[in-house]
């Protein structure tokens, strides 16, 4: 083989090796990217929880009238008070909810006096107007935000809802009563999420300071639906995104698909016959190593009768009914390998794997694999 042809096969294989490569690499990347599209859009359509604590309390403080019997301006909470000393009352709420990690969501909260009227023995309610005090207050907490704190201070003339509750009562003559001051604050938190979910599917929590109406004694109770200090889990589905993420993992999917189409159309139209001999020759030489030995230099064939066999397969049946060796040789300008098995008989018996037409498979020098591949196939 001349230098000129040498250099006309290596040239070929590089470019197609190169245009394979470049394909391979395109390939491989948008695979990824495609795999990681996958992988966002299949967690943003999934739930995913998150534990979170949360804690409501109020405090309290009885402001007194002016008396002969306490000189303290107001008393403290957790103590029982007389109605008719009592001037007003303030109430300090509050309530905290702590997330494991930021979440968006959203909040409102108010607070409301409600004056009850009950039956005594049944507690149930007759009459309950509601007085705002704080009106409602909406407000989106930045996903950044991991905890959630409220705090708000109201006061009340306890004279006056006293004497609102007697107004109602004292006309209709009305018996077995008892007559309350209900002030609440009454939390709801929303996750921006599809859902917002604790064990028992409440999301509303009401803190309450019940403040009996009487002319005797009175004995001011604090309650809470909050759960203090319970952890519960945060239920959040992340759908924002998802179609974008679905259109973009289709595209960016479609384009690998397109990518490895093009690779397998490129490297089966860049095939010639020199590389199938290549080809052939590898493989055939992986599979059967341990039945052939490889010979630098060429048989002497002078003297035997040489016959040519259609197929490997036969050539591996003469050798197993023989009992002899096949010998393999690659001719210098690696277009001919000949596998043979002499004999003491004098019979040569060859297989051989060549490169067909190889003088037009070359035509042209210094062109890009892919167009001598389609000049040498048309």
């Amino acid at each position: 083989m001349s230098e000129a042809e040498k250099k006309r096969r290596a040239d070929y294989k590089n470019n197609r090796k190169r245009w394979m490569s470049v394909l391979t690499v395109a390939f491989l990347v948008v695979l990824v990217a495609a795999l990681a599209l996958s992988y966002l859009y299949y967690n943003t359509g999934k739930s995913f929880y998150i534990s979170y604590t949360e804690q409501g309390d109020v405090d309290y403080r009885v402001y007194l009238n002016e008396n002969a019997y306490f000189e303290e301006e107001y008393i403290g909470s957790d103590q029982v008070y007389v109605a008719s000393l009592i001037d007003r009352v303030w109430a300090d709420f509050c309530y905290e909810l702590v997330m494991e990690e930021p979440v968006n969501y959203r909040y409102s909260y108010r607070v409301d006096a409600v004056l009850e009227v009950a039956h005594s023995r049944t507690d149930k309610v007759i009459y309950a107007p509601v007085y705002p005090l704080v009106e409602e207050k909406t407000v989106d907490a930045p996903g950044a935000e991991r905890v959630l704190k409220i705090r708000e201070a109201v006061e009340v003339d306890y004279a006056t809802y006293n004497k609102m509750a007697e107004e109602f009562v004292t006309p209709l003559g009305l018996k077995d009563v008892e007559s309350r001051l209900m002030l609440e604050m009454t939390i709801d938190v929303i996750s921006t999420c599809d859902s917002f979910e604790a064990e028992n599917t409440r999301n509303s929590y009401v803190v309450s300071l019940r403040v009996p109406l009487s002319t005797q004694l009175v004995d001011v109770e604090m309650t809470s639906t909050v759960p203090q200090a319970e952890s519960k889990i945060l239920a959040c589905t992340n759908n924002s995104a998802r179609a974008s993420l679905g259109v973009a993992t289709m595209v960016v999917g479609g384009i690998s698909a397109l990518l490895l189409a093009s690779l397998v159309i490129y490297a089966l139209a860049t095939r010639n016959t020199d590389i199938n001999y290549e080809i052939k020759v590898s493989r055939l030489v992986a599979k059967y190593k341990s039945y052939i030995q490889q010979v630098t230099n060429v048989f002497d064939e002078t003297g035997y009768q040489v016959l040519l066999i259609k197929t490997f397969a036969e050539l591996l049946e003469i050798r197993d009914t023989i009992d002899s060796p096949i010998l393999m040789n690659e001719n210098e300008d690696k277009t001919c390998t000949r596998f043979i098995i002499p004999t003491n008989s004098k019979m040569l018996y060859v297989y051989e794997i060549k490169v067909e037409d190889y003088d037009q498979i070359y035509a042209v020098a210094e062109q890009p694999a892919a167009q001598a591949a389609e000049e040498a196939q048309a």
